[in-house]
């Protein structure tokens, strides 16, 4: 279940965004002081309840309307969050609160730490502000839209949430396969100038934001992106140059695409060609299987 901490903030995020209606915001500096303070105070009580994971106390501040909705979603417990911005409906009666959320996810084994931005809808009811959820046919999310499950029937329930896979691996699976590189191993030299490239397409439907780095690097060695931040449906392409300074062999290295928001770490091979007159040294039966050099 670890693996399924970054679901749950995705989770969390489908389940706390409301459609923008066709009106303007006004933000947080033109709210009356002593209103703009009360909602701070519950929203924080609400995302404190998830650091704490005691969210009965988040139950508190959730609208009765809501309440089966905020029951039936997940409840990530996060590290810490901060308020980012509030914007208001133009009568003060409704609000959207921008929370940096910040929790783990465990991708392979290895845990990450991952600074989700989540979109809450507030709204005065008796004078005290209240979290809730407005069910609508499609969510907006970094990933891409999501959709209720059977909006238009009348059978479903007023309280339908967001479709998601059964399994929740499924969808976790399904991100991780959105971005993807063209190549997983690329031969250079040990001994002449040669270039590889890696392209990196970002399948998801919002930007993503790459760096590289490489560990045990020799002098001529680089990495270098043509660019670091890729729209939806583009890709960028990372240039990999090997200039040696000797003709030593070189060591088989592993380059790290790092992938943000996804936290994704993407390993690609380099192997080096060693100098033929050195490799005809080598009983054939040992030669390393190299492809030809790009």
């Amino acid at each position: 279940m670890r693996i399924l901490i970054g679901f749950a903030l995705c989770a969390h995020l489908v389940l706390s965004q409301e459609s923008a209606p066709p009106l303007e915001r006004v933000s947080s500096d033109k709210a009356p002081p002593e209103l703009d303070k009360a909602l701070r105070a519950r929203v924080s009580q609400f995302y404190q309840a998830h650091v704490d994971a005691k969210y009965r106390l988040a139950d508190l501040v959730v609208s009765e309307d809501s309440k089966d909705l905020f029951f039936a979603a997940p409840k990530p417990k996060y590290d810490g969050f901060e308020i980012v911005r509030i914007n208001y409906w133009p009568d003060f009666s409704k609000a959207e609160a921008v929370v940096a959320t910040k929790g783990s996810w465990y991708i392979r084994g290895q845990k990450m730490p991952v600074t989700m931005p989540l979109t809450s809808n507030w709204k005065v009811v008796d004078g005290q502000w209240f979290w809730y959820v407005v069910p609508v046919k499609e969510y907006a999310t970094p990933f891409g839209p999501m959709h209720r499950d059977n909006a238009d029937s009348p059978a479903a329930p007023a309280t339908a949430v967001a479709a998601i896979p059964g399994d929740p691996r499924v969808l976790a699976e399904q991100i991780l396969s959105s971005v993807k590189v063209d190549l997983n191993e690329v031969m250079l030299s040990s001994y002449e100038p040669a270039t590889a490239q890696v392209h990196v397409s970002n399948g998801m439907q919002g930007n993503i934001t790459l760096r590289a780095d490489i560990d045990g690097a020799f002098p001529g060695l680089s990495l270098e992106f043509d660019q670091t931040t890729i729209a939806a449906g583009k890709a960028a392409t990372l240039t990999i140059k090997c200039d040696p300074k000797d003709k030593a062999a070189k060591p088989t290295l592993t380059a790290r695409i790092y992938v943000d928001p996804t936290n994704q770490i993407i390993p690609v091979k380099l192997m080096f060609a060693i100098p033929p007159e050195i490799e005809k040294m080598i009983p054939k039966e040992a030669r390393p299987n190299r492809t030809k050099l790009p």
